[in-house]
């Protein structure tokens, strides 16, 4: 998050624009940050329970909607990170969005969406 000055400071100013730009996503942002906020501080086992809950077995486009998930998540860890920032915490975040952005290149083949979730917090 640094600008071409090398400054954190510009990096703090793109952040605050992605963040109002953003805002208007109203009430399902605030509900996609809460459900990332609650898994990042939930134990490993409430972890892996609470992504089997998030696709129901009965979904028959599981695919898409991991995406949609992924999708959430890697915006709201992003916004997370951004308060990290000056905290210097951001290892944790960064490891998760990682584990994310595997789990979307194996979206491409058949993989199992509770596994993959799962992945992420492993």
């Amino acid at each position: 998050l640094r600008g071409p000055d090398g400054g954190v400071a510009t990096g703090r100013l793109a952040a605050d624009r992605f963040c109002r730009h953003h805002s208007h996503r109203g009430r399902a942002g605030v509900a996609r940050r809460a459900q990332v906020a609650t898994l990042v501080r939930a134990s490993l086992p409430e972890q892996l329970h609470a992504v089997t809950e998030l696709i129901p077995k009965n979904e028959t486009d599981k695919p898409r909607v991991l995406a949609r998930l992924l999708d959430d998540w890697s915006e709201a860890l992003r916004e997370k990170m951004l308060t990290e920032v000056a905290q210097g915490e951001v290892a944790g975040t960064v490891r998760t969005l990682k584990r994310i952005q595997e789990v979307r290149g194996a979206l491409r083949h058949n993989i199992n969406p509770h596994l993959a979730l799962e992945h992420i917090f492993l």
